[in-house]
């Protein structure tokens, strides 16, 4: 993404042969809201072509709490959604004595066709080292593995055998 003010990194990780593309996002608090959305606009539309799961995080220093009274919130908003990124935090990030916001924000794209097979869990991390709190998430398969019995066979071939017996002489000794 290229837009004046905006920090974002993107990479791709390989997870038990399957892809996922994580981004991360600052935008300064100072920046014009309108030119970032139209930008993540483009750069969201983009992924959601390549149909692999996403997760997008960062601090957006827009406030998701205000989306019934700013504008340029619900647009960003709107922009986000269209292009199947899903909020996963909407709990207050950033905590003081006279105010609570949701300016730090995590998205989950499932990418193509969605599976009932995976579950999405996310919050805060209550801590003190920053002004902020501190978001997660966890992706899980709940998709059940599917385990062949085998049969409880001894084999007693004479390699197998020889073994054995070379296994008991030093359990003598």
């Amino acid at each position: 993404m290229n837009c004046a003010n905006v920090e974002n990194l993107w990479v791709e990780v390989l997870k038990q042969s399957k892809k996922y593309i994580i981004g991360g996002v600052y935008r300064h608090p100072n920046s014009n809201v309108k030119e970032f959305t139209s930008k993540l606009d483009c750069v969201l539309s983009n992924v959601n072509r390549r149909k692999t799961p996403c997760v997008l995080a960062g601090d957006f220093n827009i406030d998701f709490s205000k989306i019934e009274v700013n504008i340029d919130t619900l647009n960003y908003v709107d922009i986000v959604l269209t292009n199947n990124f899903i909020p996963t935090v909407l709990m207050p990030t950033r905590i003081t004595s006279k105010s609570c916001t949701l300016i730090d924000h995590m998205y989950f794209c499932a990418g193509g066709k969605p599976t009932v097979d995976t579950k999405i869990l996310s919050s805060n991390f209550l801590q003190d080292i920053s002004d902020h709190l501190a978001d997660y998430i966890v992706i899980c398969n709940t998709k059940s593995q599917v385990v062949i019995e085998r049969p409880f066979v001894r084999i007693f071939s004479e390699k197998k055998t020889e073994i054995y017996k070379l296994l008991r002489k030093f359990e003598f000794q």
